[in-house]
């Protein structure tokens, strides 16, 4: 319930590749950027190390830990 809200807030204000981070970190909190590059193969990594730092700054991701050991949380 609360995830359809934060999905139908966030596609109003990212970008297709952005929305497609931030579905992959919803069901995988855990995922690096490596894995993330992976996936979705329209990304580089430094792609979805940059719409990474862009969804942080939105405030609709935010890392919880660690680089190594922690993991992301899908916000709002």
């Amino acid at each position: 319930m609360i995830y359809q809200a934060v999905l139908e807030l966030s596609t109003k204000e990212t970008t297709q590749n952005q929305q497609a981070i931030l579905d992959y970190l919803h069901q995988h909190p855990q995922a690096s950027r490596k894995e993330l590059a992976q996936v979705l193969p329209a990304i580089s990594e430094n792609g979805v190390k940059y719409n990474l730092k862009v969804l942080q700054e939105s405030g609709l991701l935010q890392r919880i830990g660690s680089a190594r050991s922690g993991y992301w949380q899908v916000l709002k």
